[in-house]
């Protein structure tokens, strides 16, 4: 239950940040919260494999992030945009991490997160835990599309 509770508040809280690096450490504190229920199911194999995963998509998205900051000259995602224009490189490869992140078809995160899921269905769980872990999953998808909005997509400031 705990495991639950710390990805919905991560994904609450990640959803609602505009701050790029905030945004990414609170993605962090709800997928950490995946984690923990993984090592509560003793499910070892997934547990590595989206631990990997995560580590590998995370990292190179904090390095997307530190470009955007440095190229924008500022943390803050309202004040950026039009990254499609000028910077294709590094908007698609934000694009590519951040949707494994979360999860997108098409990609390996949704093999991760579909094995999370099998793995949460296969176990004995409450359906209030099962809620939780489904809507900070949801959450996660909501920062992944407005970190992708507005530091990508959004007009020029």
């Amino acid at each position: 239950m705990l495991g639950s509770i710390t990805a919905l508040y991560g994904g609450i809280v990640s959803a609602s940040q505009t701050d790029m690096k905030k945004l990414l450490a609170y993605s962090t504190m709800s997928h950490c919260g995946f984690l923990m229920i993984l090592v509560s199911f003793l499910n070892f194999y997934i547990l590595i494999i989206y631990l990997f995963l995560h580590g590998l998509f995370k990292a190179s998205t904090f390095f997307c992030a530190g470009s955007f900051i440095r190229i924008y000259g500022s943390q803050d995602t309202r004040l950026m945009g039009g990254a499609q224009r000028f910077f294709m490189t590094d908007s698609l490869l934000l694009l590519v991490c951040a949707g494994n992140l979360c999860g997108l078809p098409f990609t390996i995160g949704v093999l991760y997160k579909t094995y999370f899921l099998t793995a949460l269905l296969c176990n004995n769980i409450s359906f209030i835990a099962i809620g939780c872990i489904v809507i900070g999953m949801l959450m996660g998808n909501i920062y992944f599309f407005r970190l992708t909005y507005y530091a990508i997509f959004d007009l020029i400031k």
